[in-house]
């Protein structure tokens, strides 16, 4: 049996019996706890104890030997819960990427059949495109909304849009409502939509969702850059960057259902030095876009 000989041991074990409680088993037992520390029954005995007396476990009084959450965890979780709200755990992301891509990063919510925009870092470059906070577009114009309309069910789609023709933005905008699914489906795939001047001309943009601890998705996030550095390369690289942004931002709100690892901000950061344009290893990475798509292939 493991003994425990540091505080910083006992600290660590402390938080792997509390992490071992989850959604679906939110309890733990002395002997279960034991067993996953590989430690012996009475050490488990005495963390559980020295966590009921902090307050961050409570004996369950309906069933014997069984411990629960206790209430300082409860007020330090809805403590959390209360911080973590998308756009708090978003802004260090979207500053992060904006500095590194020297792009405009935007962040839109969906009402109805339009996207708005709710949080914006404008681009470090003088060539710029006005959508601030609070301007308003047709969301099946601009990748923003399209990763979000991709979450809808087709009795919802059927709902926002009853006819076929779709009122174009631009030259480039999507015509009909048959195409607009074919694109749907694809971001839905993939979970990254791209545009290219479909709602602005000159412009292209990159979005992915960001989703709440259900799994749900309340928001989109979106890199965009004017289209004369829209080249192959950088738009691969952002398609990827947003996507770990977004899911990095749906991690802190409690997704762990993502199967993207980035977990913190020097992962992020670090991937884009590595492996954006014109980053020295970016050609010596083999799977630098696993699980993302080819753009190319969506128009």
């Amino acid at each position: 049996m493991q003994k425990l000989h540091s505080p910083h041991a006992t600290i660590a074990k402390a938080a792997e019996i509390l992490a071992s409680m989850c959604h679906n088993k939110p309890w733990l037992t002395q002997e279960e706890t034991a067993q996953r520390l590989g430690v012996h029954k009475s050490t488990a005995q005495r963390l559980i104890r020295s966590l009921c007396e902090v307050g961050f476990l409570e004996p369950d009084y309906e069933v014997e030997h069984r411990y629960t959450v206790g209430r300082t965890l409860f007020t330090l979780g809805n403590l959390y819960r209360e911080s973590r709200h998308y756009l708090t755990a978003a802004n260090d992301v979207a500053k992060v990427q904006n500095r590194l891509t020297g792009e405009a990063v935007t962040i839109i919510v969906l009402d109805g059949r339009h996207a708005v925009t709710v949080f914006r870092l404008e681009s470090v470059h003088r060539f710029r495109f006005d959508f601030g906070v609070g301007s308003i577009q047709c969301a099946y114009a601009p990748a923003v909304g399209k990763v979000l309309l991709a979450e809808l069910t087709d009795e919802q789609l059927e709902a926002l849009y009853p006819e076929e023709d779709l009122v174009p933005v631009t030259s480039k905008t999507v015509p009909t409502k048959t195409l607009l699914k074919i694109e749907l489906g694809e971001a839905r795939l993939n979970g990254v939509a791209v545009n290219f001047e479909q709602n602005c001309e000159g412009l292209a943009c990159v979005a992915s969702p960001i989703r709440d601890a259900s799994g749900r998705a309340l928001a989109a996030m979106g890199i965009a850059s004017p289209l004369l550095r829209a080249t192959t390369d950088r738009m691969e690289k952002l398609s990827e960057f947003v996507r770990k942004g977004a899911n990095l931002i749906s991690y802190r709100l409690g997704w762990e259902s993502v199967s993207e690892h980035t977990r913190d901000m020097e992962e992020l950061r670090s991937w884009w030095l590595r492996y954006g344009p014109g980053a020295v290893n970016s050609a010596a990475q083999p799977d630098a876009t696993e699980g993302a798509f080819d753009w190319r292939k969506t128009f």
